[in-house]
């Protein structure tokens, strides 16, 4: 994968600020030199503080960054997936909607079918689900998770306001980000890895992983069919 300009120059700015780390939770500036992602992002993009993703202006990832992994390593992950997502409240909807869409499915797909004593038949409709409803339905299965493809559908079919949508879009995309913060503090370490620190550590890069090919998806289809 390849650093855009932004990126590095935002990886940079992490790196001198914030000595390559970022950190989970909300942090009073220059308390104690640490940052969350969206945090360090404010400071490097408007150059101020606050870790609200409507006054950031991008889908809220803060359960993402929460994931407990190591500081270096959620800077890592985090830099990349913060710059995917710049600016994304002020997408076409249809982006905003393909994104959403998208992350559901990859949730559902990949991260679900991790979680412990999923019947084989729930495991294969997480892994085989393409659609929203093949998706919600799966995540009914579960039976511990957000309905968040409900949650999305809802959202696509609402006539509101600009600060409503976007209000609507910043709660879905919690949603699915508190979706792969639980998966990660799931019990199944045991079952594919040597430690719990793995464990979560392998759903974190997960996650970011596929966010970050989601917004570069639909970027690209935005871009083709401007």
């Amino acid at each position: 994968m390849h650093a855009s300009k932004q990126e590095q120059s935002f990886a940079d700015f992490v790196a001198k600020r914030f000595a390559g780390r970022l950190y989970v939770g909300t942090h009073e500036m220059n308390a104690d030199g640490k940052a969350c992602a969206l945090e360090a992002w404010s400071a490097y993009h408007t150059h101020t503080w606050t870790d609200n993703p409507t006054l950031v202006g991008c889908f809220d990832m803060r359960h993402l960054n929460d994931i407990p992994v190591a500081p270096k390593l959620r800077a890592h992950w985090m830099v990349p997936v913060v710059c995917a997502y710049a600016g994304s409240l002020a997408w076409s909807l249809s982006q905003q909607h393909a994104c959403l869409g998208l992350l559901v499915l990859r949730t559902v797909q990949h991260l679900l079918p991790k979680l412990p004593g999923l019947e084989p038949r729930v495991i294969a409709a997480c892994r085989h689900a393409t659609t929203l409803a093949e998706a919600e339905l799966a995540s009914r299965e579960v039976g511990c998770t957000p309905t968040i493809a409900s949650c999305l559908i809802r959202e696509r079919s609402a006539n509101m306001s600009l600060y409503g949508v976007n209000k609507s879009v910043v709660g879905c995309s919690g949603n699915i980000a508190r979706v792969a913060a639980y998966v990660a503090s799931s019990d199944f370490a045991n079952l594919e890895y040597r430690t719990e620190r793995a464990a979560r550590a392998a759903v974190f890069i997960q996650a970011c992983q596929f966010w970050i090919q989601v917004a570069e998806e639909c970027a690209y289809d935005a871009s083709a069919g401007a």
